[in-house]
């Protein structure tokens, strides 16, 4: 885990942004804002971002109060946490794009 020390602007005090290193299963990040109890998760992310991200996070802490994390997760972490929205959404797709999203899930569509 990278701990990144950010000057505040116009303090003297410091802020951090936490990046886990991803493992090589993970395909998603999650943006956390706050350590603890008092996070707030911003939103998850494709893997892909997460060297632009981690720039952006790096930015943004020097204006907030709170540290920002950015969090690795797979993506059957992420079904894991999302499973109730996820479930109303695939109950709103047609049976051909549902058909589609499974195959992409599992690899099979070119």
């Amino acid at each position: 885990m990278a701990t990144i020390k950010v000057k505040r602007q116009g303090t003297a005090q410091l802020n951090f942004v936490y990046a886990y290193d991803p493992l090589p299963e993970d395909r998603l990040f999650v943006v956390v804002v706050g350590l603890g109890g008092r996070g707030r998760e911003l939103g998850t992310l494709p893997i892909c971002h997460y060297d632009a991200l981690l720039a952006l996070a790096v930015q943004c802490a020097a204006f907030m109060d709170e540290p920002i994390e950015l969090v690795p997760i797979t993506a059957k972490e992420y079904i894991e946490l999302n499973r109730d929205g996820l479930t109303r959404h695939w109950a709103k797709l047609s049976d051909e794009a549902r058909a589609g999203a499974i195959a992409a899930w599992e690899g099979r569509l070119q």
